[in-house]
């Protein structure tokens, strides 16, 4: 019973609660088996059905974590997806360049600053000199695919990321 407790707590490690509900299962079967000799029916009764419950809620969060239900908070900017919705922390219509490393993911249905409209890379063979700020910026602008770029905030690779990465940008859609 008492691994079921600790199963029931800890149901995203799983081990204990699988130990509960064998546990509990072999107790269970020894007291019926030995006609009397034996108490303690309901303590492990308890133990197995914790365990099972344990179980059950630690496959619930081996499943929700695997399909990204705990996906939403800071996220790298270039872990980002088309069609990903973001808060900044900083003023993305500032006329200075600021370096941006995650954003604050949120779903979509919520109200949000932007949404990721195009990801790719600009240096995908890395075999190019990285460029000057001006250069740079222009080409991820030119990467988002769009003539007027009144509502886009592009987020340019740094050097070791242009280096190493393929020179991965991303650019966003403010919302209004």
């Amino acid at each position: 019973m008492i691994l079921g407790i600790i199963g029931l707590v800890t149901c995203f490690i799983v081990i204990p609660a699988l130990l509960a509900f064998i546990f509990g299962l072999v107790a269970a079967r020894q007291i019926k088996r030995s006609a009397g000799a034996l108490t303690g029916k309901g303590l492990a009764r308890a133990g197995w059905i914790m365990g099972l419950i344990g179980l059950l809620a630690g496959g619930a969060f081996i499943i929700a974590a695997a399909s990204g239900s705990f996906d939403e908070g800071e996220t790298a900017v270039f872990d980002l997806e088309e069609g990903d919705c973001a808060n900044f922390d900083f003023n993305p219509d500032s006329e200075r360049i600021v370096e941006v490393s995650t954003v604050d993911v949120v779903d979509c249905d919520e109200e949000h600053e932007a949404e990721v409209i195009q990801v790719g890379e600009l240096n995908p063979d890395e075999d190019r000199d990285y460029p000057d700020n001006q250069a740079l910026f222009e080409e991820s602008y030119e990467g988002c695919g769009r003539d007027d770029f009144t509502n886009i905030f592009a987020v340019a690779p740094d050097e070791d990321s242009w280096n190493d990465d393929g020179g991965p940008y991303v650019c966003f859609e403010m919302t209004d």
